[in-house]
């Protein structure tokens, strides 16, 4: 789940301010990270892997994937499951973190340029909360800890992205 943050925040970067290191970088991130998050749905317990197909669906209905990179990771993601098959799956928990994913992407558009003590609200009372407290009612802390995970691995490429742009904008004004 690591890694599947860092790949999909590198992609972020990648195809939002082309910050491109080698040409065509950010397909092969997209493929990459959708093949992993298959993989993780395809070995991890019931509830695990619901959250990783509710995540998915989430930001599909929420029109995040948007740039051929994103779709790349769907490709990916579905490609993988085709070969491979479903695991077994709760709809109830589908249905809660596609909700819970939703929520998060509607309301981070919405304030996307607000202050950042309400980003940091927000952060927590979306899917992070969400998982907390499925983790708590079923004894499952990989739940939690899986977007704790990922959600790591992303913030952490977000602060070295934005270090990168910064630089990358000030020698652009010398």
């Amino acid at each position: 789940a690591f890694l599947i943050g860092i790949l999909t925040k590198l992609t972020d970067l990648i195809v939002d301010n082309k910050l491109r290191f080698i040409k065509y970088s950010e397909y092969f991130l997209g493929l990459g990270y959708g093949i992993l998050t298959a993989y993780i749905v395809s070995k991890t317990d019931i509830v695990t892997a619901s959250l990783w197909v509710g995540l998915v669906l989430g930001v599909i209905i929420t029109g995040k994937i948007d740039k051929l990179a994103h779709i790349l990771g769907l490709v990916g993601f579905f490609g993988y499951t085709i070969l491979n098959g479903l695991p077994k799956l709760s709809i109830l928990f589908i249905a809660i973190f596609t909700l819970a994913t939703s929520f998060d992407e509607v309301l981070e558009e919405r304030i996307k340029h607000k202050e950042k003590l309400i980003n940091l609200f927000k952060k927590f009372l979306g899917l992070e909360l969400v998982c907390l407290i499925v983790s708590l009612l079923t004894s499952n802390w990989m739940v939690f800890f899986s977007i704790l995970s990922f959600d790591i691995g992303y913030i952490v490429i977000a602060k070295i992205g934005s270090k990168i742009l910064k630089y990358k904008n000030n020698k652009k004004r010398i």
